[in-house]
Formats: structure tokens, sequence, C-alpha cells
């Protein structure tokens, strides 16, 4: 018992570390609390309550309502995370539980991080571009300047730098529709999708969208919110 106290002391500092990096800066108010990542490091699987909300991205901005819990886990870790603001403190609770992949034994531990706001960053324009919602039934114009693409599945009985060329085609001039119509309103063929990823690597920090084309003109962009732009080749 006496061997695995010291062991454990570091586990848990470990755990402590890791989390109280992963956020750089923390806001609370009445109604609502944000938190921002860091501009690199570690990337987390993100959920709202229990709804899934993709991978965490590096400057992205979460903004919740005050009684949503968001979790954050990476490889054998998990944060929870709530806000605090009980009069004598402002900021953010976070319970880590770490996972020992050889025993399945997990160790926990609670500690409290104050809100603090980071120096302002000026964010890369493809960045930006993510964030920017763009309008129904109107033409995708993203900038694929310094980007790379890609493929991580192919399915669609063409040759990759065919997919390459329709992926460019896709994010430069298909039309934005919603889920609704994208689902009801066009002709899908099952199991014949491309996967994969576009980045734009010398950004800083870099960006990364995912993307998944289907046959006859249709495609799928996920910013790295996990929020998806559905695009159709034309207008129905």
């Amino acid at each position: 018992m006496k061997t695995l106290l010291p062991l454990l002391a570091i586990l848990l500092s470990a755990v402590r570390v890791s989390a109280g990096d992963m956020f750089r800066s923390i806001e609370i108010d009445s109604e609502s609390w944000e938190i921002t990542f860091h501009d690199g490091g570690s990337r987390f699987l993100v959920k709202l309550d229990d709804f899934d909300r993709g991978v965490s991205g590096y400057l992205q901005t979460l903004r919740m309502k005050r009684s949503e819990r968001l979790t954050l886990t990476e490889k054998h870790s998990r944060f929870e995370v709530l806000p605090v603001d009980d009069g004598t403190r402002k900021g953010v609770e976070i319970k880590t539980l770490l996972r020992d992949p050889t025993t399945g034994n997990v160790t926990t531990a609670t500690f409290f991080e104050t809100e603090h706001k980071a120096e302002e960053v000026t964010k890369p324009a493809i960045a930006e571009q993510a964030e920017d919602n763009p309008r129904e039934n109107e033409p995708l114009r993203l900038d694929l300047k310094d980007s790379r693409t890609v493929i991580e599945t192919n399915k669609m009985k063409i040759s990759d730098q065919e997919v390459r060329g329709l992926v460019e085609t896709a994010l430069e001039g298909y039309y934005v529709v919603s889920k609704n119509d994208w689902i009801h309103k066009y002709s899908h063929v099952a199991g014949m999708d491309a996967t994969g990823v576009i980045e734009w690597p010398i950004s800083k920090p870099p960006v990364t969208w995912k993307w998944a084309l289907r046959p006859g003109g249709l495609a799928v962009l996920t910013k790295p919110d996990g929020s998806a732009i559905f695009l159709a080749r034309e207008k129905q």
C-alpha cells in the first residue's frame, strides 16, 4: 500500500495539470458560461449534457447555458466541467477521471479553476470563415488556398484524383441546403460515399474540416465545432 501512494499522487498531479491547461479562458455570467480552448495541444471529444458535439477545435469557444454540463474525453481521461459562481468563487469545478488501461481502475480528483480571460487572439482568415453560417440556397465559397485534401475512404468507384476534384468543386460552388431538404428532396445512393478531411496546415493554429461526398452531387462539410453544412450541386 505504501508503494502505491506515491504513484497515486503522481497520477492525480498529472490529471490536474492537463485539465488546468485545457482552457485559454473561462467566463461566467448570470445566465451562461463560456470556455475557449488553447491554440494547440490536446483535442477532446465534447459532450453537452448527454449530447455529442464532436471534437474540440483549437481556439474554439463554447458558450453554454448555466445549467449545461460539459464533458471532455481524451484517450483514458474524462473531465466533467461545471460553472461555479457562489459569491466566494467564480470559475469552473473540474472532476477528472483517469482510467488505467491495464487494470481498469479509475482515479478521480476534483479541483477548481478560476475565471480568467486570455489576451486577444488574431485568428487566421480560414478560422474566422469556419465560424460563419453560410446562407441556405446560396453557393458555398470556401477559400481553399494553401489547403490539402486527405481521403480516408473512397467507395465511389472513381479515382482518388477525381474525388479530390469533386471535393474542391463542392466546397467552392455547391449550394447550401437545409438538412431536411438534403435528406428528403435529393436522390441518395447508399454505401458509395467518400470521406476525409481538408486541412490548412500553414494556418496558425492549423484548421481541419471533415467532408463527405455522395454520388449525385451531394456533400456534407463538418466544421471544427461539430456543426454540419449540407451541400447540393443543384437547388431543388
